[in-house]
C-alpha cells in the first residue's frame, strides 16, 4: 500500500471517529439543554447543540465527498480497528459520566443541607440527595458500560498478547 493511499484511509478513519465523537457530544448537549433549569444555561446549551449539529453536517458532507470521489477507500478501512476505537471512546465517556454522577452525590452527601442528625448522632439523608436523572443515567448506562468495556478490554488484551485485534 502506498503512503498516499494509507494517508487517505487514515483520513477516512479519522473523519468517521470525529463524526461519532461529535454526535456523542451533540446528544450530551441535547440532554443538558433539556435538563437545565436557568434560561442562561438553556441558551448556552442550545447554542452548543446548534454548533455541534453544524459540525456533524460538515463532517458528514466531508465523508460523502470522499466516498463519492474515492469509493475504494471505504472498502480498505479497517472496520475492526474503527469499532475498537469507538468502543474505547464510548467506554471512557460512560466511565467519566458515572464518575461525575458519583462525585455529585458524594458532594451532596457532605453538604449539611441534605442530611439531618438524629437523636443518636447519626446522619439521616434527605430525599433529594440522589436525583432521579442521576439514578436513571447510572443504572441505564451500566449494561452499556459493561458490554462496551468488555469488548474494548478483550480486543486490547488480544492486541497486547498476539499483536492484532
Amino acid at each position: 500500500m502506498t503512503p498516499g493511499v494509507y494517508r487517505s484511509i487514515m483520513i477516512v478513519t479519522v473523519l468517521l471517529l470525529l463524526l461519532v465523537l461529535s454526535f456523542t457530544i451533540h446528544i450530551a448537549f441535547l440532554a443538558s439543554y433539556v435538563s437545565s433549569q436557568t434560561p442562561e444555561r438553556k441558551k448556552q446549551f442550545l447554542t452548543a447543540f446548534l454548533v455541534t449539529g453544524a459540525t456533524n453536517m460538515g463532517v458528514m458532507v466531508g465523508i460523502i465527498i470522499v466516498t463519492m470521489k474515492y469509493p475504494e477507500l471505504i472498502q480498505k478501512v479497517d472496520l475492526k480497528f474503527v469499532l475498537w476505537l469507538l468502543s474505547g471512546m464510548a467506554f471512557i465517556i460512560v466511565f467519566f459520566l458515572q464518575i461525575h454522577v458519583f462525585v455529585n452525590i458524594y458532594r451532596r452527601a457532605q453538604n449539611p443541607d441534605f442530611y439531618d442528625v438524629n437523636f443518636f448522632g447519626k446522619k439521616v439523608y434527605r430525599k433529594g440527595i440522589i436525583k432521579q436523572s442521576e439514578f436513571i443515567s447510572v443504572f441505564g448506562s451500566v449494561p452499556v458500560f459493561l458490554l462496551i468495556g468488555a469488548y474494548f478490554v478483550a480486543r486490547l488484551i488480544n492486541m497486547i498478547l498476539y499483536g492484532h485485534l
